[in-house]
Parts: C-alpha cells; sequence; structure tokens
C-alpha cells in the first residue's frame, strides 16, 4: 500500500495539542484515505465519470 499520509505532518499537527502519535497510528490513517480514495472512486464510477471530484468523497 502506498503511503499517502506526510508522517512529519501528522506529527506536527498531534504535537501542536501537546500530544505525541504513536508509529502505528500511521497505518491507521493511510487505511483510512486509502479507503477514501476507493470511496471516492467508486462514486464516480456511479455517476459515470472518470474524473474524482470532492463531491465524491464523503466521511460516511
Amino acid at each position: 500500500m502506498a503511503d499517502f499520509v506526510v508522517k512529519k505532518a501528522v506529527k506536527e499537527e498531534v504535537n501542536k495539542k501537546g500530544m505525541f502519535c504513536a508509529s502505528d497510528a500511521f497505518d491507521v490513517i493511510n487505511n483510512y484515505v486509502q479507503k477514501l480514495i476507493e470511496n471516492g472512486i467508486a462514486n464516480a464510477q456511479k455517476n459515470g465519470r472518470k474524473t474524482v471530484k470532492a463531491e465524491d468523497f464523503t466521511m460516511s
């Protein structure tokens, strides 16, 4: 699987809140992003498009 998140950016965002980010969290975040991309592609295909648009991404 590809790495979709920039670990340093995630760590910096978590650190801003005074927290630390465990290394195993990145796999979970990558899995969420992978699923989001797959859902976006499926939604675009359902709508007869080959272009994935912002409207194709949902959080459900």
